[in-house]
This record gives structure tokens, sequence and C-alpha cells, in this order.
């Protein structure tokens, strides 16, 4: 959640509706996922602890 709320700004719902705002989760979800599987198949990190 952290990352999605710093790449994403995910703090509040862009649109009104069940509908509309499932979906921004899941394109969210998705491109966050695209983000870890590029850093996975590159090598690099997605954050420094």
């Amino acid at each position: 959640m952290a990352q999605a709320s710093r790449r994403a700004n995910v703090h509040q719902a862009r649109y009104c509706g069940e509908t509309k705002t499932h979906l921004q989760h899941v394109l969210t979800a998705a491109a966050i996922n695209i983000i870890r599987l590029d850093a996975w198949i590159t090598g690099t990190s997605t954050a420094t602890t």
C-alpha cells in the first residue's frame, strides 16, 4: 500500500461510484505489478530499507 501511495498517488479515489473506483484500483494494482516486474527483471530494488 505504501508503494501505491508513493508512486500512484492513491490517497483518495479519483471517481465516485463503486464500479469506477474498482476499475481504478484494479488498474493501479496492475501498474504497480508491472513496476515490480520490471524491477525484478532488471535487478533494481523498488525501495531502500
